[in-house]
């Protein structure tokens, strides 16, 4: 998109971003977002599941 100027650039901008979201959803169209999930172990094995645990 062109405009002859700075000036009006945030509300042209803002005005196409909201017909963008409203097209998509019109249209079921969903944009999934990363997501990363990092498990935090404690590096002990519960009881009794270690190799020669407890009833070994």
């Amino acid at each position: 998109m062109w405009l002859p100027g700075a000036l009006g650039y945030r509300d042209v901008r803002s005005e196409l971003n909201i017909a963008i979201v409203r097209s998509f959803r019109a249209r079921g169209i969903e944009i999934p977002f990363p997501q990363r999930d990092l498990p935090v172990r404690s590096g002990l094995a519960p009881l009794g599941s270690a190799a020669g645990g407890a009833g070994a």
